[in-house]
Formats: C-alpha cells, structure tokens, sequence
C-alpha cells in the first residue's frame, strides 16, 4: 500500500492534533474526530472531520488526547 492510499486518523483536535494532522495530510487523507465538534474549524480543510466510529476504520490511528483521558478512552 502506497501512502497515497493510506487512511489516517487523528483523534484529539489540540493544538498538537491539529498540527500532526496538517502535517500529515501532506502525505495522505487524514480524518480526524474530537469530542467538542467545534474544533472542527481547526483543520481549515486539509482535514476531514469524522465520527469516532469512522477514524477507528482507517490505517493508522493517532491519539492525540491528553494523557489523563487515554485509559478511559482505550
């Protein structure tokens, strides 16, 4: 697989979020999710927003969510 067809996921749309998945979209599609829908407008369209069920379904899955929230999210 090329990375042209590689399907990424942010999740946690902060400020690193944000950054890793604009970086990222250089490279590839990258969907991202946040549980406050209005950071949303962070990605500036280089994103996708999606739902969490979507971004669990792609290739690579980057958490980007405080480290207090992981054990509860897993």
């Amino acid at each position: 697989m090329n990375s042209k067809n590689l399907e990424l996921s942010v999740i946690g749309i902060g400020r690193f979020g944000t950054f890793w998945a604009k970086e990222l979209s250089r490279f590839t599609k990258v969907y991202c999710y946040d549980t406050d829908s209005s950071k949303e407008k962070n990605l500036n369209n280089f994103a996708k927003f999606d739902s969490l069920e979507e971004c669990l379904k792609k290739d690579m899955i980057f958490l980007t969510i405080p480290i207090r929230h992981i054990e509860q999210f897993l």
